[in-house]
């Protein structure tokens, strides 16, 4: 009877391990590296400043329509925008860097979204979602982009 006992409470453990512990507050990675889940395209699927959506106006229509890459370390966005991109904090928080690359040559009006040497915490990550969220002059900025 013990024995039976020490199982179960074993395999309540496991249970409890493996539902309670995630990274990202919702997350399907299991065993899989942030790494390879981030490095894909990406589009701006909503775009929130102060809890307002402004993915909907002119200035982010480049997002909504044209893929963001993210590769190994770098970010290219319509060859407007290239950067990096940088995992901390046990890879809760990203840090992105993005600059213009050249020439606004279809999108004129287009802002960069991500700002400037941005540390973003990450809120949702798995193959078909990727959320972050950061303050920024007293401003919330949420970014929710699909593939």
């Amino acid at each position: 009877m013990f024995k039976f006992f020490k199982y179960c409470l074993l395999a309540l453990l496991v249970v409890v391990v493996f539902t309670t512990c995630k990274k990202y507050p919702e997350n399907t990675l299991w065993f899989r590296k942030p790494e390879a889940m981030i490095q894909t395209s990406w589009k701006l699927d909503k775009y929130y400043v102060n809890g307002v959506d402004s993915g909907i106006y002119e200035d982010t229509k480049m997002y909504r329509e044209k893929e963001m890459y993210f590769g190994q370390s770098s970010i290219t966005y319509y060859e407007q925008f290239q950067g990096s991109w940088k995992l901390l904090k046990k890879k809760k928080e990203i840090v992105i860097s993005a600059t213009h690359a050249g020439n606004l040559i279809l999108y004129t009006a287009q802002k960069n979204i991500f700002h400037s040497n941005s540390k973003w915490s990450i809120k949702k990550l798995n193959s078909e979602a990727f959320w972050l969220n950061t303050t920024t002059n007293n401003n919330s900025y949420e970014i929710r982009l699909s593939n």
